[in-house]
């Protein structure tokens, strides 16, 4: 008796992003594949979900890509039924708000904060070539001084990471963390009129169905198994189980699954390479998403919210993002809220959040 309920000559686990594209580029080479997705919908994080006539994303997602093929890829599956948006992003701390980042923008604080900064930059500058710094932390002290990074930059960064600066490394900066030099931090501490710098300027988001329609639209005519969730990988035998007990035999396999997750379904994974998966470290969101009646008194796409206080660390307007993200003449926010470990419960996130609006006007 054939144990197997299907058999495909390439397997993917997960339809995110990662899956979608994968299924695409087999489908366009004429190769027999088959995805598989726990969920109901196609997506992964990169999907939405919509209630009482309000659409969320599950956190900010916009399509901000160079990269003319991908680009092409996500517009050509949505039928160029998406705009283009000149993002509009601020900063806010302690009553303060400023375009981003903080360390080029300082005629919006207080002055003693800001002159302290400007003296500390330039005392680093000064010394910058003696020193070396091998975290996150050290390099941040030792560009922007002890006053930025205590006061404004590091509680943003805890809220965010989980993790105290200095456990951080440099490697995912990039372009995210600018270093600026010492006449722009003068020049943002005396005009107001010092425009925004971030690395996201402008962005491609679907005008219906939030940003998961890009997912919808990718979907679109794969062979996609839904509610079928991987619980045992076989590599030696070559097939997979499934919570609901079904076999899938493969030639070959894809997984877009979390690193963490992989580690604890593989059968036959060297013990070593196991117990790595426990020095894997990651961070949760809880995501607050409020509907409301009539227009939001946020002017931004979204804003980064330095105080420690204040339990989110981004708060966004997704009906900015598309007025169909909202039913007519109403308005939406999200809070996005990280934690390392377990997050509180579910009321007291939200209380909190609530609060922070109300503190943030």
């Amino acid at each position: 008796m054939n144990p197997f309920n299907q058999k495909a000559e390439v397997l993917i686990l997960g339809a995110g992003i990662a899956g979608l594209i994968a299924g695409r580029f087999l489908q366009s080479a004429g190769v027999e594949f088959t995805i598989v997705e726990s969920n109901t919908h196609a997506g992964g994080i990169a999907s939405s979900f919509t209630l009482g006539g309000w659409t969320f994303d599950y956190g900010i997602h916009g399509l901000y890509t160079k990269n003319n093929e991908v680009r092409s890829e996500f517009r050509e599956a949505i039928d160029g039924k998406d705009h283009s948006i000149d993002v509009r992003i601020a900063d806010y701390w302690k009553g303060c708000w400023s375009p981003h980042p903080p360390i080029l923008h300082l005629a919006y604080y207080p002055e003693e904060i800001s002159q302290a900064i400007i003296r500390e930059v330039r005392i680093s500058r000064k010394s910058s070539s003696e020193k070396k710094t091998g975290n996150f932390g050290d390099w941040c002290v030792d560009s922007f001084g002890f006053t930025y990074c205590h006061q404004i930059y590091f509680p943003y960064i805890r809220k965010f990471w989980g993790v105290e600066p200095e456990e951080l490394n440099t490697s995912w900066m990039d372009q995210r963390v600018k270093q600026p030099n010492l006449s722009e931090v003068i020049a943002g501490a005396t005009n107001k009129d010092a425009k925004s710098d971030h690395y996201v300027k402008q962005v491609m988001y679907p005008i219906r169905g939030g940003f998961g329609a890009y997912a919808d639209a990718l979907a679109r005519n794969l062979n996609i198994h839904y509610s079928k969730k991987v619980i045992r990988i076989l590599p030696e035998e070559r097939h997979v189980v499934c919570s609901d007990g079904s076999i899938i035999a493969y030639e070959k396999l894809i997984s877009t699954l979390p690193l963490k997750t992989m580690a604890r379904i593989v059968i036959g994974l060297a013990e070593p390479v196991r117990l790595l998966e426990q020095c894997l470290r990651s961070t949760s969101v809880v995501l607050v998403n409020i509907g409301i009646l009539g227009g939001v008194a946020l002017d931004y796409h979204w804003v980064y919210v330095f105080d420690q206080e204040i339990p989110f660390s981004r708060l966004s307007s997704p009906s900015n993002w598309s007025k169909n993200n909202a039913p007519e003449d109403c308005s939406s926010l999200q809070a996005e809220c990280y934690f390392s470990g377990n997050p509180p419960a579910v009321d007291t996130i939200v209380r909190k959040t609530i609060l922070g609006l109300i503190d943030m006007g």
